[in-house]
C-alpha cells in the first residue's frame, strides 16, 4: 500500500470480461480500496480457465514466489498441469515446478531442531492408539500418488482382479509413528513398495527388495511416480539373503506373503509357495534374523501379518510368528497395533453368521527393537 501511495499505479489490474474476476493484481486492488480510491486503471482479457489460471501464477511468480500461498499455488499447478498446458507459462521452469511441488506438497512433520509439539495428533495425523479403526481404502496423503497395481487371473483365466495392496492410510501411520527423520530404511518382501513409496512421499530413504519380477518392475515405476525427498533404490534380493552390510538401517520394514492365502509367483523361493505351514514359520524366522542383522542397534523391524482358517478353524499366525521370533532372534518385542481391513463383504458376512464366528476384517502390525 506505501508503494502506491508514493508512485501511483504504474501497470493496470488484469481483469477477465468475462467472469469480471481479477487475474493480476489482486494486492494492487485491495491497496487502492484501502486507500479510498475511486478509480483504478484495468486491462480487459478474455482468457479461458487455463489461461487465467497460468497467467495469473506467472504474474505472481515474477513479482514474489514468498507472495504466494503455497497450498493454493500447488492446487493450481496440480489443475493446470493436465498434459495439454505449457506448464512453463506460469513462469516456472519444469525443474522450478517439480522442486516446488516436492518442497512444498510433501509435509515435514519432524521439528529439526527437537523441539517438542503438544498437539500429537498434529505430529502424526492421528492419537497414537493401539487400535486403528475405520480406515479407507483410498486413504493417506500418498494414495494419490498410488499406481494401478496389475491385473491377476484366477484358475483357468476365468477370473480377472487386481492384486492386493497394504492399506496406504495405515502404512502411513507406521512410518510417521515409528521413524524419524533422518532414518535409513529397508523394506523385505517389497511387493508393490506401499512401504517404501509412502516413506520417499515423507521424506525417507531406502531400499526395497523382492524376487519377483513383475513386482520389481512396477517398484520402479511406482517410486518414480512418487514425489517426495527421499531416495529409494529398487534391488533384486531374497529377504533371508539381502547381501546388505550388518548394522547399516535404522528400520526394516516387511509385509510378507501370509502363508499360501494369496501365491505370488511360482519361484521355488516364493514364501507364499511352500506349501507347508511349518516351513513357512521357519522361513519368517530365517527373513528376521537377516533383518536382525542389518539393523543399526536400537533400530526397528517392522512386520505385517494377519490370522487365518484352516476348515473352519482360527490359526493364529500372528501369536505364531510372534513367538517364533521371540525364540529364534534376539529381537525385543517392542510395539504392537490392531489395523482394520475393510473386507466385510455381504457374503463372508452371512457365511460367518451360518457358521456362529465372526468375520476376519484386520491385521497385527507388530514391532521389534535391536538390543
Amino acid at each position: 500500500m506505501d508503494s502506491l501511495d508514493a508512485y501511483g499505479q504504474r501497470k493496470p489490474i488484469v481483469v477477465n470480461a468475462k467472469t469480471k474476476t481479477i487475474e493480476a493484481g489482486n494486492g494492487m486492488w485491495e491497496a487502492a480500496q484501502a486507500l479510498g480510491w475511486d478509480e483504478i486503471a484495468v486491462a480487459f482479457v478474455k482468457d479461458d480457465k487455463a489461461v487465467a489460471s497460468a497467467y495469473g501464477i506467472m504474474d505472481n511468480q515474477s513479482a514474489l514466489l514468498a507472495e504466494w500461498d503455497l497450498p493454493t499455488l500447488k492446487d493450481l499447478l496440480e489443475e493446470l498441469d493436465d498434459g495439454e498446458t505449457n506448464m512453463e507459462l506460469t513462469g516456472f521452469t519444469a525443474d522450478e515446478i517439480e522442486d516446488l511441488m516436492t518442497q512444498f506438497h510433501v509435509p515435514n512433520p519432524w521439528d529439526p531442531d527437537g523441539s517438542e509439539l503438544d498437539n500429537i495428533q498434529e505430529l502424526i495425523g492421528y492419537n497414537l492408539s493401539s487400535f486403528w479403526k475405520d480406515l479407507p481404502r483410498n486413504g493417506g496423503q500418498a494414495y494419490k500418488y498410488m499406481l494401478k497395481l496389475p491385473m491377476r487371473n484366477d484358475g483357468g483365466n476365468t477370473i480377472s482382479y487386481r492384486w492386493s495392496r497394504t492399506n496406504s492410510l495405515a502404512t502411513e501411520r507406521v512410518v510417521r509413528t515409528y521413524m524419524r527423520g533422518g532414518d535409513l530404511f529397508y523394506e523385505m518382501c517389497s511387493g508393490w513398495v506401499t512401504f517404501s513409496s509412502t516413506a520417499k512421499y515423507w521424506g525417507f530413504s531406502g531400499k526395497a527388495s523382492d524376487i519377483w519380477d513383475k513386482a520389481i518392475a512396477f517398484d520402479k515405476k511406482q517410486i518414480a511416480k512418487m514425489p517426495g525427498q527421499g531416495n529409494v533404490e529398487i534391488a533384486k534380493a531374497d529377504c533371508r539373503h539381502t547381501g546388505e552390510p550388518d548394522n547399516t538401517y535404522d528400520f526394516v520394514h516387511s509385509n510378507p506373503p501370509f502363508f499360501s492365502l494369496e501365491e505370488y509367483s511360482d519361484k521355488p523361493d516364493d514364501l507364499s509357495g511352500l506349501g507347508s505351514y511349518d516351513k513357512w514359520l521357519l522361513a519368517m524366522v530365517d527373513m528376521v534374523k537377516e533383518a536382525e542383522r542389518i539393523l543399526k542397534p536400537n533400530g526397528l523391524a517392522n512386520f505385517v501379518l494377519n490370522d487365518y482358517r484352516d476348515k473352519g478353524f482360527l490359526v493364529n499366525m500372528h501369536a505364531d510368528f510372534i513367538a517364533a521370533i521371540l525364540q529364534g532372534t534376539n529381537l525385543k518385542m517392542w510395539d504392537i497395533v490392531v489395523s482394520e481391513v475393510i473386507s466385510q463383504a455381504l457374503r463372508f458376512r452371512k457365511k460367518a453368521y451360518e457358521n456362529r464366528r465372526t468375520v476376519k476384517c484386520h491385521e497385527y502390525i507388530m514391532t521389534f527393537k535391536k538390543c
